[in-house]
């Protein structure tokens, strides 16, 4: 078992974007949630579990599944190596391997839910922050956004475009050792009225649960101003 995980940096670096200051409020006195979607405070660690610093965190983890997890997320960030986000962001960004990985006995869920990312984060999301989960499949909002990009384009160049996109729904859905695939936006339109810290950096994910409960796939960000 692995119960002595250890604060990693490279495990939060996907997420990093989220928690940084505009230039021009780097003088201010901020609280933790102020210009910023993840928490200022927010550490991960090895196991990809997120909290604060400080905050009390159950390491209860098979090595096993820790291994499996580490390897997926690999995997998973390869379907998409080289590609940007896009997604409508006006900055640029790529996707990293992303995993929080279950602890033994966990409850393993058919489905995520913005609930369920709220408390996988472990309380480092804005609470405001809606958070949308949607198939990973060619619909809904996300699916939009990716068609954002390539708006302007027809035939084989936006069959181009789409390529990787659908290579990695293709490579999610047909992995036997994952379900529940799903695309997940934390966050968008600083101009909400329900999100009202003037937040502009937003992850995006394409997650899916092992047999075991753990999370696993790919992160990165879009900039939304």
């Amino acid at each position: 078992m692995a119960k002595y995980c250890k604060v990693d940096p490279d495990r939060l670096a996907p997420l990093v974007p989220c928690m940084q200051l505009p230039p021009s409020c780097v003088k201010d006195e901020l609280s933790n949630f102020e210009h910023n979607t993840i928490s200022k405070r927010a550490v991960a660690y090895s196991c990809g579990a997120l909290a604060d610093e400080g905050a009390e965190v159950q390491h209860d983890h098979d090595s096993d599944e820790l291994k499996l997890c580490r390897r997926i997320a690999g995997q998973a960030a390869r379907q998409m190596e080289g590609t940007e986000v896009g997604m409508g962001s006006e900055g640029s960004a790529y996707f990293s391997p992303f995993f929080i990985t279950a602890n033994a006995g966990a409850r393993v869920p058919a489905r995520l839910t913005g609930r369920m990312i709220h408390k996988a984060f472990g309380g480092t999301i804005y609470p405001p922050t809606k958070v949308w989960v949607e198939p990973l499949r060619e619909r809904g909002e996300w699916w939009a956004d990716v068609l954002h990009d390539c708006s302007c384009y027809e035939g084989q160049e936006k069959d181009e475009y789409l390529k990787p996109w659908r290579k990695l729904i293709k490579w999610f859905n047909e992995n036997e050792l994952l379900h529940g695939a799903a695309f997940v936006m934390i966050g968008d339109n600083p101009l909400d009225d329900e999100f009202k810290n003037s937040g502009c950096v937003f992850p995006r994910l394409a997650l899916a649960v092992t047999a075991a409960g753990s999370l696993v796939g790919i992160c990165s960000h879009v900039v939304h101003t």
